[in-house]
């Protein structure tokens, strides 16, 4: 593909992902966190590996880009069945738990590639994703038998599910009867968990920081991590690196970070909070990735120094600035007979717009690296510190201690 291909994949995944992330907030309230996180990581997660594996045509890598941005229902689901139930801290830990296990595979890539060179791109690239397939479904299955529906998703499912004239778990309204449970929602019951939300972000001037931050994050996700497009090439045209030294540079940036959460998140977590955390991560992340902006080829170990730099606050950033959403919304969620506080039923709407606006941005810049990849490879980095400075800014903010608004103190 050439570099205007990626950037049209980055685009138009971005696209899709507006779309999924709008209905997100209400199918998983309508689903059940349980079910939807099935659901949509199979028809998210597996399917799009078969479509990548039949063919290596840029109309199937579009397809499958497409369709793999259904994971954005599975995410708002995934999230809320693993924090939802739990205490602030639980959750702070439960992300950094979540994050070694994702990040940990990263290590196996020097493996990977010795075995590409022996095997061919192709060949190689075909057995990955056939496996990865088979082992995600396997995966989404377990997972579901292990777990339970929150108590909080029991109570939203019986309340979108009855409508506005019946009460969860009571009678009927007075006059009418209750209309017939249907799969897909109408248009009130899509918009409600919004309207919800955009109460809450209103309320409170910290979960606004925290919010607009994990939207830039997943930005600088899309466009400066080792799950960038442009994360290897980079590497390669700008700096001139062989393809091997990239396997170590991946390995390195996978390794820095799962140090991180390793050694450093669970102190940091507990001495000054994820908010700080994610602050300084997003700092020291920027500072690593100074250095690549002005480095000529053939930098080999300013290059290793400045990744290894950048993956340290990377690891720190990334398990933080998760818990600092899942956090924003008060105590343990609480609903008893038909009262549901309000700030804990914003969370799926919250998660759906931090979703959906993370996609609109990252839509707008990979129409932007697209644009300047080929002419100016640094544009990448650059792009990336100017994200993660505002990051550490609006965090910085979130983290000094404010007076609690009457509508936080009155939910959480």
């Amino acid at each position: 593909m050439t570099d205007s291909q990626l950037g049209i994949l980055v685009t138009a995944g971005a696209g899709a992902s507006i779309i999924f992330s709008f209905f997100a907030a209400s199918i998983v309230d309508r689903m059940g966190r349980k079910k939807a996180t099935l659901v949509f990581d199979i028809a998210g997660s597996a399917v799009p590996l078969l479509i990548f594996a039949a063919q290596g045509s840029f109309a199937f890598a579009l397809a499958g880009t497409l369709i793999a941005n259904l994971a954005k229902v599975m995410n708002v689901g995934y999230f809320l069945l693993m924090s939802e139930d739990s205490e602030n801290g639980v959750r702070a830990s439960a992300f950094n738990i979540f994050n070694i296990l994702t990040i940990a595979s990263g290590l196996l890539v020097p493996i990977v590639g010795g075995f590409v060179a022996q095997a061919g791109v192709v060949k190689a690239e075909r057995i990955f994703l056939f496996v990865s397939a088979a082992v995600m479904t396997i995966a989404a299955f377990g997972r579901d038998r292990l777990v339970n529906e929150t108590s909080l998703g029991h109570r939203l499912m019986e309340k979108r599910r009855a409508g506005p004239d019946r009460v969860p778990g009571g009678g009927l309204g007075v006059g009418r009867p209750a209309p017939r449970t249907r799969w897909l929602p109408d248009w009130r019951a899509m918009v409600e968990p919004y309207r919800m939300a955009i109460r809450f972000i209103v309320s409170s001037s910290q979960a606004r920081a925290s919010i607009f931050a994990n939207v830039l994050f997943y930005v600088y996700y899309l466009v400066g991590t080792n799950n960038s497009l442009y994360f290897a090439p980079f590497f390669s045209d700008a700096l001139g690196l062989s393809a091997p030294l990239v396997s170590v540079i991946g390995a390195i940036f996978s390794g820095g970070t799962l140090f991180s959460m390793l050694f450093l998140n669970p102190f940091l977590f507990r001495k000054m909070g994820p908010a700080l955390c994610a602050a300084l991560g997003a700092a020291l992340n920027l500072l690593g990735f100074i250095p690549l902006i002005f480095l000529r080829k053939g930098g080999v170990f300013a290059a290793l120094g400045a990744t290894g730099a950048a993956s340290i606050g990377y690891g720190m950033l990334k398990s933080a600035i998760d818990a600092v959403l899942a956090t924003c919304f008060g105590g343990q969620a609480k609903a008893t007979g038909i009262d549901i506080p309000e700030g804990e039923e914003a969370r799926a709407g919250v998660y759906s717009i931090a979703n959906l606006a993370s996609s609109a941005l990252g839509m707008g810049a990979g129409a932007l690296c697209s644009l300047f990849y080929a002419a100016t490879p640094r544009f990448i980095p650059a792009l990336s510190v100017a994200i993660l400075a505002s990051i550490s800014a609006l965090l910085f903010g979130a983290a000094r201690p404010m007076p609690q608004s009457a509508f936080s103190r009155r939910t959480s």
